[in-house]
């Protein structure tokens, strides 16, 4: 099982695409690393690690997500984001504390 966090400088989220674009790059580490324990979103990146042991990073700025002064993720890619795993998304969605319209 997944167990996704957020540090206490990541205040939420700008809109559903922002979440989607989350759900995205978590999916993809899954896929990349196999299985993954925990995934900590930052305001600056999103740490993978398994068991204690750190598997890899991936910055928000270089995959189009932007973090404002009062915490808020925004996604400004201009490429659309894809629903990769439903249950990453739902717990990201549960995370930010919306309803997930996918479900």
């Amino acid at each position: 099982m997944l167990t996704i966090e957020k540090t206490y400088g990541v205040k939420g989220v700008a809109n559903d695409k922002t979440i989607l674009r989350l759900q995205e790059l978590i999916a993809d580490a899954k896929r990349q690393f196999g299985w993954v324990g925990k995934a900590v979103i930052d305001t600056e990146k999103i740490t993978y690690s398994k068991f204690g042991m750190k598997l890899g990073i991936q910055r928000l700025s270089t995959n189009g997500l932007v973090v404002n002064e009062y915490g808020i993720i925004r996604d400004d890619s201009f490429e659309l984001p894809v629903v990769m795993d439903r249950q990453v998304l739902k717990d990201v969605y549960n995370l930010f504390g919306r309803h997930c319209p996918f479900a």
